[in-house]
């Protein structure tokens, strides 16, 4: 709180310097100002729920708290000026004020988050990763990727032509033709999805068309399933299980033996996913 005091302070110095157009003016004029700005700034941004945040997991949506407690700020201090019928404070210098501020309160938590989070280091240790999807359950797990250690997403693989170059939590949606290019451009290893989101006709598809690249495709579990307990927290390579869309049948050992046994085999459409495996 202290340290938003004084950045809320030092916003509205430079608003006036600015408004000038002169580092060297007189603030004794503006004094009784600033600590009106910084105590109506930090009020508003703790009644607004700023300071409840945990700064590590610092998101997109901690940005609004900010805006509605830099414009209750400016809007304070207008009033303030306005009231006291001083014409001291430049009718311009709030407006300058509400940007400095937006910007400073909300890149000094920035900075924190990319202390704590590791953000530089982390992102050339961890594994670049796509994620097959950028539907909700795809979504979720790239957020749960962001706050991880071992996975960096880097990219959304999404048929749709709506999502198409669209980004979501900083995070481009490109199509699943983009594969190979994408490979190259983020040294790309691994893709992930949940098969239990699609269905067994895009399924074989969605395989057989990933199996062309030179990726390891990983399944990994929906969140509800977590939470339901009826998959593991983990995220596992395909099985074949996965191909056929059904219950694993065991196959008759002594019927399969007199049927192949010392005779060659030829196994069709050997280039798709089951075939392959």
């Amino acid at each position: 709180m202290f340290a938003d005091a004084l950045v809320l302070a030092m916003s509205l110095w430079f608003a006036v310097a600015l408004r000038y157009g002169d580092a060297y003016v007189d603030m004794t004029l503006f004094w009784w100002h600033f600590p009106i700005v910084a105590a109506a700034g930090v009020l508003a941004l703790e009644k607004f729920g700023l300071y409840k945040a945990v700064i590590r997991y610092i998101g997109p949506s901690s940005i609004l708290p900010v805006i509605k407690g830099i414009t209750v700020a400016a809007i304070v201090v207008s009033c303030a000026s306005y009231i006291t019928g001083t014409s001291s404070l430049p009718r311009s210098a709030p407006i300058i004020f509400w940007f400095i501020a937006i910007f400073l309160v909300g890149a000094g938590r920035i900075f924190v988050r990319i202390y704590f989070y590791g953000l530089f280091n982390s992102y050339l240790m961890r594994e670049p990763v796509a994620i097959f999807g950028a539907d909700d359950s795809g979504v979720e797990l790239a957020i749960a990727l962001l706050n991880g250690d071992q996975y960096v997403p880097v990219a959304f693989l999404d048929g749709k032509t709506e999502l198409s170059k669209k980004t979501i939590h900083g995070i481009r949606v490109y199509s699943p033709e983009r594969l190979d290019s994408l490979i190259d451009q983020y040294g790309i290893k691994r893709v992930l999805l949940s098969l239990a989101e699609i269905d067994e006709k895009h399924r074989h598809s969605i395989l057989n068309g990933l199996s062309s690249s030179p990726v390891q495709i990983s399944v990994v579990p929906r969140i509800q399933s977590l939470v339901d307990g009826s998959e593991e927290p983990e995220i596992r390579e395909i099985d074949i299980s996965d191909l056929l869309g059904r219950e694993v049948v065991s196959p008759d050992e002594a019927l399969l033996s007199s049927a192949i046994y010392g005779k060659n085999i030829l196994i069709t459409g050997a280039a798709g996913t089951i075939g392959a495996a």
